[in-house]
């Protein structure tokens, strides 16, 4: 197995560079806010951490769970991924341990989708047969703030004050310190389809989505 990242350029569609050598089966990756460093996630349960510019290694965690999804904190000195029932958090420089919790028992990793909503705050999807939801939490305590029933997949601004979830066929955009929808479009796909991704743009006014052989 081979692993290569295509990087484009947005304005013109082109690709810039191809950064090959990247861990086999590696199948997430997360950029830093400001694009100079990425962090690949692995089916052997290794999260590492590149340099853009030239594809070199930087520095790998010790061997996790395998898991589903991989998020940066905009900072960039956090990254968090779902382990079974819960969440984990590391420190991006070293993938030493920052703080996990498990308040999805009856959860595996790959029912969990995890995102950052600003640096403190983290946003956990988790789906069963009886239930969907998503649960913003705080890092420092470890406490819920908010829970948002029926939304998967979750994804915010830079500050984190704006956060776009699917629901369903739907696309809906919060206020997250009110939990106020904002705005809520239909764009029809298949929900078990992982090509589909969706993101909000840092200041909140724009969103981009996509299916897999789609556009």
């Amino acid at each position: 197995y081979i692993t290569t990242l295509l990087i484009y350029n947005t304005a013109s569609g082109k690709v810039e560079r191809f950064l090959n050598e990247l861990p086999p089966r590696a199948f997430d990756f997360a950029f830093s806010p400001d694009g100079s460093r990425f962090f690949t996630l692995s089916n052997d349960g290794l999260v590492q951490l590149w340099q853009t510019d030239d594809g070199s290694q930087i520095t790998v965690s010790k061997n996790y769970e395998p898991s589903e999804n991989i998020a940066i904190s905009p900072d960039n000195k956090k990254i968090a991924y779902p382990m079974p029932g819960g969440v984990r958090v590391v420190n991006a420089a070293d993938g030493q341990l920052i703080t996990q919790f498990t308040p999805y028992q009856e959860a595996n990793s790959w029912s969990n989708w995890v995102s950052f909503a600003g640096n403190q705050t983290v946003a956990v999807s988790f789906y069963s047969t009886y239930r969907t939801q998503t649960d913003t939490y705080n890092l420092t305590s470890s406490e819920m703030i908010r829970r948002y029933p029926e939304l998967f997949g979750c994804r915010f601004n830079i500050s984190g004050n704006v956060m776009i979830c699917a629901q369903g066929e739907d696309l809906e955009l919060f206020d997250t310190e009110t939990g106020r929808i904002l705005m809520q479009f239909h764009k029809p796909y298949d929900p078990t389809n992982n090509g589909y991704y969706f993101a909000v743009s840092d200041d909140g006014t724009y969103t981009a989505y996509c299916s897999a052989g789609s556009e």
